[in-house]
């Protein structure tokens, strides 16, 4: 009424201009997605600029849409309409326009009406096809065993091929379990066949005192479900579970735990075997346990096999040989320990640093990898989980494993402070002993104790090798190494030199020290080594005839060493004072002596 009114007063003065609205369309183009079969109700909206209404109506230029109201008026005006997508096939596209007129003019709206394949709502997003079903099955394996139940799943293969939808019908005659749909996505070659790969496949225990629990390291291949059952004949066998499923995987992986009891079995050889049937395949894990009354001599002879291989890598060292031919041969040697089974769990690790020492990385890490370390750590083995844990420091060389490792062998020798084995990996590998000082502390503390293998001293050998500086003493720890080195061909001229100096320092005499210098000199004939012996002999005051070729090697080499001519004399057997003495004794002895009569006068003698 109010606008009625203003307009006859307009009228009334005599202005009888129109004024037009100045439309405005928010929205130009639309777009559809309708279902199959589905209608999609939708609208747009007319503004006005100015004041005033919007008087119109409204066309369409498909059969398809209803319009809510074909005539409008108002500011602004919204217009609602429906769009009937019934007997109309998936992919199917229709574009047409809306024409609007109007007060303001006349104006189009295009839109565009797409017919999409029936779908599922999920987790993943909506669910139309195989390919769609896949994925979810991928990411949600519950809810797409969910959806494989229902009957919407018949709208995820409503467009797929015959045969898809024919082994559907097919499977939910039979079962609608999570084996089926695992069937069904390898049918549809959606999926592989899922397979499992043992660790290994056998297992070795000899002379257990105690029951023994076990692991065996289970990988699958690929995603999807699998039931496996497990069968085990050996009454000293017991297994845990007689059957698991793929859910019980963390990632790809799968630890199976199983106990031996070694009451439970006969004098000799004992064999079981654990079966772990799938609806693909059987797998066969053989296991022996053998009680025998040997051990201790396989435990010896197992050590001297140890000792024999070390002493052909320090050979292979001195020679400067490739190591290769030496690496072949040692597992060949370590082959024969598999019999043993403390030493037989070791020998993939024993492989791993033959290949590391060889400089084969990807070997040894492929070994490591495949390794079963957890269980020694179930079982507390010690020495054997931070040898795994060494190898591993010693491959990967930094980053958190190596941390990790490194925090792991200081617990295990906090634990064990006597183990030469845990000593010998750990001054490796932990920062902390970069110090040559605190290295060899820490070793001469334990040859201190009484340990005497072979690692040891090439381990304190070593810091000598990196930093000849660090010899500064000697003391029975030093000798020892010393000796190593010269008894394994190790010994290089520079750190002999080195102890030579140091042996001339010595103000008492070392019977040790003496016999060490003494082969020294054999392989390094140089005077100053000889030039340490005499010097070190004539300070021990050692006057017996074993010495007399060390100060008659001196004389003859002219070295200069206090009173050498007189131990010279002292030394020489008597029965030899009618020869002819060197030049150099006879001068020095013509202006007096204080020698023992005879062989005074036989100087005398001579000199005259």
């Amino acid at each position: 009424m109010a606008s009625l009114k203003n307009k006859i007063k307009k009228f009334s003065k005599g202005d009888f201009r129109t004024v037009h609205p100045e439309i405005v369309l928010p929205v130009t183009n639309l777009e559809m997605t309708i279902g199959e079969g589905e209608s999609c109700q939708g609208s747009f909206i007319l503004k006005n600029r100015k004041e005033g209404d919007i008087r119109g109506l409204v066309y369409s230029s498909s059969f398809r849409i209803h319009l809510e109201e074909q005539g409008f008026e108002g500011n602004p005006v919204e217009l609602r309409f429906t769009y009937d997508g019934s007997g109309l096939a998936p992919g199917h596209v229709e574009q047409g326009k809306f024409t609007i007129v109007c007060n303001g003019g006349e104006f189009e709206v295009n839109f565009t009406a797409i017919i999409e394949k029936p779908s599922v709502e999920t987790s993943c997003g909506r669910v139309q096809n195989i390919r769609d079903f896949k994925r979810l099955a991928m990411e949600n394996f519950i809810e797409a065993h969910r959806l494989f139940r229902s009957r919407d799943f018949y709208d995820v293969i409503k467009y797929e091929e015959p045969r898809i939808k024919a082994l559907y019908d097919n499977i939910r005659k039979w079962s609608l379990g999570e084996q089926a749909m695992e069937e069904f996505l390898v049918g549809i070659k959606q999926k592989e066949c899922i397979f499992l790969t043992m660790g290994r496949n056998q297992r070795t225990f000899r002379n257990l005192k105690e029951a023994t629990r076990e692991i065996i390291h289970f990988t699958k291949n690929t995603w999807g479900f699998m039931p496996v059952k497990v069968h085990v004949s050996g009454d000293f066998i017991q297994i845990g579970r007689d059957n698991f499923t793929t859910d019980d995987f963390v990632g790809n992986l799968f630890d199976f735990s199983y106990i031996i009891h070694p009451e439970k079995a006969h004098a000799g050889n004992n064999y079981g075997q654990i079966v772990f049937e799938s609806p693909y395949e059987s797998l066969t894990y053989e296991v022996m346990l053998a009680n025998h009354k040997d051990h201790a001599e396989n435990r010896r002879v197992a050590d001297k096999t140890i000792a024999s291989i070390i002493k052909d890598f320090l050979a292979c060292n001195a020679e400067g040989k490739d190591l290769t031919a030496w690496a072949d041969a040692t597992r060949e040697k370590l082959k024969g320990l598999d019999i043993y089974s403390e030493d037989g769990d070791v020998y993939p690790l024993f492989d791993a640093h033959l290949n590391l020492l060889c400089k084969e990385p990807d070997k040894a890490s492929g070994i490591l990898d495949d390794y079963n370390y957890s269980r020694f750590s179930v079982n507390k083995d010690s020495v054997i989980s931070s040898y795994y844990l060494y190898l591993t420091a010693l491959l990967r060389k930094s980053g958190s494993q190596v941390n990790k490792a490194i925090e792991e062998l200081n617990k295990a020798y906090m634990k064990e402070p006597t183990s030469w084995e845990l000593v010998c990996m750990l001054i490796d590998i932990d920062p902390e002993y970069k110090n040559y000082s605190k290295k060899l502390q820490v070793l001469e503390r334990h040859c201190s104790n009484g340990a005497n293998q072979v690692i040891l001293y090439w381990q304190a050998y070593r810091c000598f090798l990196e930093k000849p500086t660090c010899l500064k003493k000697l003391s029975a720890f030093e000798v020892q190494i010393l000796n190593f080195a010269q008894k394994h061909g190790v010994l290089t001229k520079e750190i002999a030199l080195y102890m030579a100096n140091l042996a001339s320092q010595q103000r008492t005499y070392d019977k040790n020290l003496d016999v060490v210098m003494q082969k020294v000199y054999r392989i390094f004939p140089d005077p100053q080594i000889l030039t340490a012996i005499c010097t070190h002999l004539i300070r021990g005051n050692r006057t017996t005839p074993e010495c007399f070729k060390w100060y008659a090697l001196a004389v003859k080499e002219d070295l200069k060493i206090a009173q050498l001519f007189e131990y010279y004399m002292m030394t020489v057997d008597d029965k030899y004072l009618d020869r002819q003495f060197p030049k150099s004794v006879l001068l020095y002895f013509r202006h007096g002596n204080t020698l023992e009569y005879k062989k005074s006068s036989g100087v005398v003698c001579k000199s005259d």
